[in-house]
């Protein structure tokens, strides 16, 4: 079954990049006009008061939608990978495998259905980091729906499946309701991401998390859309490499957003052959501005990256190739917006934390403008290249 979708270390080396006055690496002014590009849906409410955005399942999804990620290995060339014990490959007859319902790895954006699942394995070092995530937004939704007759058609026996089971699978599709989502996040780095990123320690919550503190939360993820034929051939995104999500529970001022994201690479030692080599990978990220501010700010944290162990001279040259703007890599920078009919802006834009020089860069883009709601859009596109694992906070709008 093939779906016809869209999307395109063990040492921990840190390069600290200090935040320094304002350095400008980015001095080309910037010209906006209103009548120029318009915003992308529903991207006005981006600004809206945090705790509103919190409370709306839908309107959470739909910002988070707005968010585009790639990895530079995007294409799964195997079509099926078999299960391992202790490093043993199952034989074929035994059927255990997963198996690509997608040649691409994809984008997918729902809300938790329950506080997130880990599972130790006291065999091995693996400890997994998982989500089940309710879609509300309609392409979603399909995903779901299509890649659930998959496993309806699969003969592997479970609740769902079975063919006594009455109803039409939509029906079934909503009486499960979820897509899992799973990863084993790298062992060497379980503190730093448990502290700094999200729960992993066995017996952390959602709830008790200082980047969470719900345990439903809206996020957004990207990896491969995969059946696990190791149990009922159920769907799932697996491993996932990109995960996004906004914190909404401070008391923040107007159009105050901050955006949380993690790239990283399964350390189950089974997904080898759909994630080859160091993580190369893209996110862009959606800010507005309010129009009658004079100053605007985006402060980029970064929070953990593990290096390339072995760079080559131009490491992020395949990400950036073809690009329509000049990429950066800080210390900071000043940037003069005009815009037409809302006078002269300032975007600020500052960067610290621990990354390794040339392994990442930003570039801004697809400006827009609204003259009613007096906003203006930008996308920050981050281009990151790590041995296993990056992590990042974006804030904007302060």
């Amino acid at each position: 079954m093939t779906f016809r979708l869209f999307s395109l270390c063990p040492l921990f080396v840190l390069a600290f990049v200090a935040l320094c006055g304002h350095a400008s690496a980015q001095t080309a002014p910037v010209r906006l006009s209103a009548s120029g590009g318009a915003l992308p849906p529903h991207a006005e409410r981006l600004g809206d008061d945090s705790r509103d955005i919190g409370r709306d399942n839908l309107l959470n999804e739909r910002l988070l939608d707005l968010v585009e990620v790639r990895s530079l290995d995007s294409l799964l060339g195997k079509r099926r990978i078999k299960h391992r014990f202790w490093g043993i490959r199952m034989p074929w007859l035994i059927g255990l495998r997963w198996e690509r319902l997608d040649p691409a790895k994809r984008k997918f954006v729902g809300t938790c259905r329950n506080d997130l699942h880990q599972y130790v394995f006291g065999s091995s070092n693996e400890h997994d980091v998982n989500f089940d995530l309710v879609p509300h937004l309609p392409q979603y939704v399909d995903v779901l729906y299509r890649a659930l007759d998959f496993q309806f058609g699969s003969g592997r026996s479970s609740l769902i499946t079975d063919r006594r089971a009455k109803g039409r699978a939509r029906d079934r599709l909503w009486r499960v309701r979820r897509l899992h989502c799973e990863c084993t996040p790298p062992y060497d780095h379980h503190r730093l991401l448990d502290s700094l990123v999200y729960p992993v320690l066995d017996g952390n919550t959602l709830v008790n998390h200082p980047n969470f503190r719900e345990p439903k939360p809206s996020i957004g993820l990207y990896g491969p859309l995969v059946a696990d034929c190791n149990h009922t051939c159920h769907p799932e995104i697996h491993p996932y490499e990109w995960l996004w999500w906004r914190d909404l529970h401070d008391a923040q001022s107007p159009g105050h957003q901050v955006w949380f994201a993690l790239f990283l690479r399964d350390d189950s030692q089974r997904m080898k052959a759909w994630q080859k080599g160091p993580r190369l990978g893209e996110i862009s990220l959606p800010l507005v501005f309010s129009l009658e501010k004079k100053e605007w700010l985006i402060s980029i944290r970064h929070l953990i990256h593990t290096p390339v162990e072995k760079p080559s001279d131009n490491l992020l040259g395949e990400l950036v190739a073809g690009q329509p703007a000049e990429t950066f890599d800080g210390p900071s920078a000043e940037v003069p917006v005009t815009v037409e009919g809302a006078g002269e802006h300032i975007l600020v834009l500052r960067q610290e934390g621990p990354a390794a020089k040339g392994q990442w860069k930003y570039r801004l883009g697809e400006w827009a403008v609204d003259p009613v709601k007096k906003i203006a859009f930008v996308r920050l596109h981050l281009y990151v290249a790590a041995q296993n694992l990056y992590a990042v906070r974006v804030e904007a709008g302060k």
